[in-house]
């Protein structure tokens, strides 16, 4: 770890509701990683093309580019970020669709904090593992 106790790790946080996004930003920077946000889908594909992360914390239902959409498209880059998907309510076919090989899990709303740590390292251990 670096001087401030910062995990190297990138975490992109992609929800458009503003209280999820605060708390899961909140509770991640407290697990000391280096975390980004996004405030749609739009703005996370934006993110995703600026700037390499190891997790996407990701919300499945937003509007114009849904979660889905971004996990598609980011799917086919080299070096894509495994996701973990957030979702408040989701039919068995979404679920489906939201098991793509770089999903790496998926918790429904409201999650428990530990949790949400738990998912994100170890995604970020089986990232750093994989060659």
């Amino acid at each position: 770890m670096n001087e401030t106790n910062e995990r190297p790790e990138r975490v992109l946080v992609a929800d458009d509701d503003p209280s999820i996004l605060l708390l899961v930003t909140r509770i991640l920077t407290r697990a000391q990683y280096r975390v980004d946000t996004a405030v749609n889908g739009r703005d996370a594909l934006e993110k995703l093309a600026e700037t390499h992360y190891d997790v996407v914390v990701l919300d499945l239902m937003m509007p114009e580019v849904s979660g889905l959409q971004v996990i598609n498209e980011v799917a086919a880059r080299p070096r894509a970020p495994r996701f973990i998907v957030i979702m408040s309510a989701g039919s068995p076919s979404l679920l489906e669709q939201a098991s793509a090989p770089n999903v790496f899990a998926t918790l429904r709303k409201p999650f428990e904090i530990e949790e949400l740590v738990a998912a994100v390292d170890a995604c970020v251990t089986i990232t750093r593992e994989a060659p």
